[in-house]
């Protein structure tokens, strides 16, 4: 699946996590890790995949639009 990835602008210090259908949603802490990640912009879009305890696993970037 195809996960979107925001920094949140409001308190900045975490980073929203979502896909098209709405069924992840979660706030991530905004590491140093994440910062590189992010390498500047306020969002990307991830291949992602999920395992059976619900853990998210951050694949490569994609272009996507939501």
């Amino acid at each position: 699946m195809v996960v979107k990835f925001q920094r949140e602008l409001l308190r900045g210090g975490k980073v929203l996590v979502y896909d098209k259908k709405e069924t992840i949603f979660h706030e991530l802490p905004l590491t140093d890790e994440v910062k590189k990640l992010f390498g500047g912009r306020l969002k990307m879009y991830r291949k992602c995949s999920l395992d059976s305890k619900g853990k998210l696993h951050i694949g490569k970037e994609v272009r996507a639009n939501f």
